[in-house]
């Protein structure tokens, strides 16, 4: 909230590649940026600080209120996972509030920028994979739903999503069959992210 009472969001960090003036507009002012190639789908996140912005918060309360949801969500999702992948609740209550507490999860969480979401939507995609990992029939929706927000915030993470899906099968398949159904994934990804993407 402080970060948003004061000029931090009015220009772009080069030290840490953080771009909140053009996050900002994306989320929460207008007219929005759409930022184009590199986060192609990031103006789907609008409606949330668009929402507060109108219901008079400030834009920069809005898109810091935000990122602060998005973090918080990416601590639950973090402590899920490592429920499932440990087994024993204090050691992955332990590992999360370590993570949560950690300066990249903090200043991901304050900061009007791209990178919690990605955070989020990466932490999500490997929920996703540990859960299929017993049984690849389930969270099918949510495969590809994970898939698309990575993609869409940044295209460079959609290598995440593949690479879970990989394992995934992997772990129940031969490798032809790997491919095949890594090829499957490709093209339903590629038929829900095109018309969005139009």
């Amino acid at each position: 909230w402080r970060l948003a009472a004061g000029h931090y969001f009015d220009y772009d960090n080069l030290a840490f590649d953080f771009d909140p003036r053009r996050n900002l507009q994306t989320l929460a002012l207008s007219p929005p940026d759409l930022q184009g190639v590199k986060h192609p789908l990031l103006i789907l996140l609008r409606p949330l600080a668009w929402c507060l912005v109108n219901m008079g918060v400030g834009p920069k309360q809005a898109g810091g209120l935000e990122m602060a949801a998005f973090g918080s969500c990416t601590v639950a999702l973090t402590f899920f996972f490592l429920r499932l992948a440990t087994g024993a609740r204090a050691e992955a209550a332990a590992l999360t509030l370590l993570f949560a507490v950690t300066p990249t999860q903090i200043f991901t969480s304050i900061n009007v920028e791209s990178y919690g979401f990605s955070e989020f939507a990466i932490t999500l995609v490997w929920l996703t994979a540990l859960v299929r990992l017993r049984d690849p029939s389930r969270l099918q929706a949510l495969r590809i739903g994970a898939a698309l927000l990575t993609f869409g915030i940044t295209i460079t993470n959609i290598v995440q999503p593949f690479i879970a899906e990989i394992v995934v099968w992997k772990r129940n398949e031969n490798v032809r069959e790997v491919v095949r159904r890594t090829v499957i994934f490709a093209l339903l990804l590629g038929v829900v992210t095109i018309p969005l993407l139009v």
